[in-house]
């Protein structure tokens, strides 16, 4: 019986050092396995930041060409309204003449073929 218990012993101590140092071959993958996570990590984060950054920087040209075609709208816009201005000066003008020479036409037809007055 002693034998046996001593047989076991031995197994157990034998699967005991097995179990220990296959747990210090997983220890030691886990801490390369981690060390390498933490550098692919700190890869992905340095690439966020630049991005980032880069974005930032389209940003602000966007914001810079919307501002500038603002501007070049509004300043269009003025041009475009003060031509109409012009050219509704232009146009009531021409429309005055027109009836200018509608009135004298009619009074002309009138005076040659309107109705003869008696004179007193």
């Amino acid at each position: 019986l002693r034998s046996e218990i001593q047989a076991v012993q031995s197994n157990l101590e034998k699967t005991e050092e097995s179990l220990r140092s296959e747990i210090r071959a997983l220890r030691g993958d886990l801490e390369k396995t981690e060390e390498s996570l933490r550098s692919e990590i700190q890869a992905v984060q340095s690439n966020l930041e630049k991005t980032e950054e880069s974005l930032r920087s389209e940003i602000q040209v966007v914001q810079s060409n919307l501002e500038r075609t603002e501007s070049s709208l509004r300043n269009e816009i003025q041009a475009v309204r003060a031509e109409i201005k012009a050219l509704e000066q232009r146009l009531l003008i021409k429309l005055g003449s027109l009836l200018l020479i509608a009135l004298t036409l009619m009074t002309a037809i009138n005076r040659f073929f309107g109705p003869a007055t008696p004179t007193p």
